[in-house]
């Protein structure tokens, strides 16, 4: 329900939106050069407050899934395989209708609900797209985990498409991740360089390196340019999130990689240097883009490099003060307890 506001609000408004960068000067421009206020109006709301019933509806949901997950690992050993497949596959058509019916009721209050139905179905049909390979006797560690991945990632984006909720973003992000690890992986054990689940300690240490660092940079640089491409969106969902995440994944493998964190491998320079320009790009980055999550992965990631470089030089001195604020401590204490024994 939108709530009519005069023009002043709207300004003030518009204009704290524009400082958070979810809208443009030039859409403020154009919306107040018209004189037509009424679209961005619409646009600028204040923001709602979930009710008592949106929070007994989502609780109400999520009770009826975990029935359902008690009901059918109570049924399973008893159900035939067809059955098997037949029961999470219809449950999730069933809670997708659902969802749609939700969805397209046109009523705010149901929109939460909506998407812990959606979610729902996107889980159950994972379970039984897994159990069809299984009947079928695809087997193997990667390419069911390519098929799934595959198929829930076209239906999200096609769901996001025609029932514009953030959970099916959310949802085409997680499983665009698991296809791309999944091609990768597939990948990398076609060439040789581990084995045919990719286990870690297979790995050399520089096969382990090249890998998965760049695997995981490769990830947080796709979730930083996804972001960028949504914040041109009205509403703009899970913009920040990607920014911060898709940052913290770039400069968090540098430094997890370079061997001042986990003792995975002796100090690389190569991930030092490749920490500092990612440093210096994401500061660029966060001015350009005026994005907070972004400041604060640089800041928290430089702070966990700096302390775990400088440990080892400062282990000895730290330990000194501490000795001498220990001492000092005992001295002030019985001096205050017993003044005669201080002379």
């Amino acid at each position: 329900m939108n709530i009519m506001m005069d023009d002043g609000e709207i300004l003030r408004r518009t204009q704290g939106l524009s400082e958070r960068g979810n809208a443009t000067r030039d859409e403020s421009a154009r919306a107040f050069d018209s004189g037509d206020l009424t679209e961005l109006n619409t646009a600028v709301q204040i923001p709602r407050k979930y009710s008592a019933l949106e929070v007994l509806c989502g609780v109400g949901a999520v009770v009826a899934f975990l029935v359902f997950v008690f009901l059918l690992s109570w049924l399973w050993p008893s159900l035939r395989s067809d059955s098997r497949i037949l029961v999470p596959l219809g449950w999730s058509a069933a809670t997708f209708l659902v969802g749609l019916t939700f969805a397209f009721s046109h009523n705010r209050r149901l929109e939460s609900v909506s998407s812990s139905f959606f979610l729902f179905s996107v889980l159950l049909a994972a379970n039984g797209l897994q159990l069809v390979l299984e009947l079928v006797g695809l087997h193997g560690y990667y390419l069911p985990q390519i098929l799934i991945a595959g198929l829930l990632l076209v239906s999200s984006l096609l769901s996001s498409v025609y029932v514009r909720r953030g959970v099916f973003v959310l949802l085409s992000i997680v499983f665009g991740t698991w296809l791309f690890c999944g091609l990768t992986s597939t990948a990398a054990y076609s060439l040789g360089v581990g084995d045919a689940e990719i286990r870690i300690l297979t790995y050399s240490e520089s096969q382990l390196l090249f890998f998965w660092g760049c695997r995981l940079i490769f990830i947080g640089l796709a979730y930083v340019v996804l972001g960028h491409l949504l914040s041109k969106r009205r509403p703009a969902p899970l913009t920040s999130v990607l920014y911060g995440v898709g940052t913290f994944l770039c400069l968090g493998t540098a430094v997890v990689f370079s061997g001042t964190i986990l003792p995975i491998t002796s100090p690389n320079v190569f991930w030092m240097v490749a920490f500092l320009v990612l440093v210096v790009g994401a500061l660029f980055l966060s001015v350009r883009i005026r994005s907070r999550s972004v400041v604060f992965s640089v800041v928290l990631c430089s702070i966990f490099f700096t302390f775990f470089v400088t440990w080892q030089y400062l282990i000895w001195p730290i330990i000194v003060l501490v000795l001498i604020w220990v001492g000092y401590s005992y001295w002030w204490w019985t001096r205050r307890k017993h003044p005669s024994l201080v002379g």
